[in-house]
């Protein structure tokens, strides 16, 4: 089955809710999940072609005439997946060897980082493992620890909600991500029907 990939570009800031249960506007992430963005093409294609189209949509959906990914970043032609969870069984004689200054640095740093670059993907696995090479470590170091400010900012701003009833106005804070000049979201489309992509070409501006 054929697949493509989709770069999205914002040319605004952009807010996608952080998955942290009770918080409100003040928390944000840097992608998307897939029924969000679903939910989106269902919106853009009822404005664009109405309603027996969105129907359409929402049909193939349900029959798996096609599939979507979550929304990941990409920059220039990086295309970015996020940090697996790996755990790694150590034996009773196993000792942790002493880190240099910097490798200590870059340890901590590798916790905070959320995506690893397709490229380095191979290299973060060996790294986790503990039986990277010298010329994947210095590989890692350059992509890696790049770290996620070259794809996004994220800012948050104080708004005020004003109450249509006359009511004391309620501040309240709202967080937002502007991608960097090449960043953005990528997704990955699976689909054999030919109308469902035609479809999404059409709701997706080129």
């Amino acid at each position: 089955m054929p697949y493509y990939v989709y770069k999205l570009k914002f040319l605004s800031p952009v807010h996608f809710g952080a998955d942290i249960p009770g918080v409100k506007l003040e928390k944000v992430q840097p992608y998307c999940h897939a029924d969000t963005f679903f939910s989106a093409l269902c919106q853009e294609t009822l404005a664009l072609s109405g309603l027996d189209e969105m129907n359409s949509l929402v049909l193939s959906a349900k029959k798996g005439d096609f599939l979507i990914t979550d929304l990941f970043p990409y920059l220039s032609e990086e295309l970015f997946l996020p940090k697996p969870f790996y755990h790694t069984k150590r034996d009773a004689s196993y000792v942790e060897p002493e880190e240099t200054d910097s490798g200590l640095a870059n340890k901590k740093k590798m916790k905070d980082i959320l995506f690893i670059p397709v490229s380095c993907w191979k290299d973060y696995l060996s790294y986790i493992r503990g039986d990277i090479l010298d010329n994947a470590r210095a590989n890692l170091e350059k992509m890696l620890f790049n770290d996620d400010k070259s794809l996004y900012r994220e800012a948050t701003f104080q708004k005020v909600s004003v109450s249509r009833e006359g009511k004391d106005t309620d501040p309240f804070f709202f967080s937002a991500i502007t991608f960097t000049e090449d960043a953005g979201l990528y997704f990955i489309l699976k689909t054999e029907n030919q109308k469902m992509k035609d479809l999404i070409d059409k709701v997706l501006p080129s």
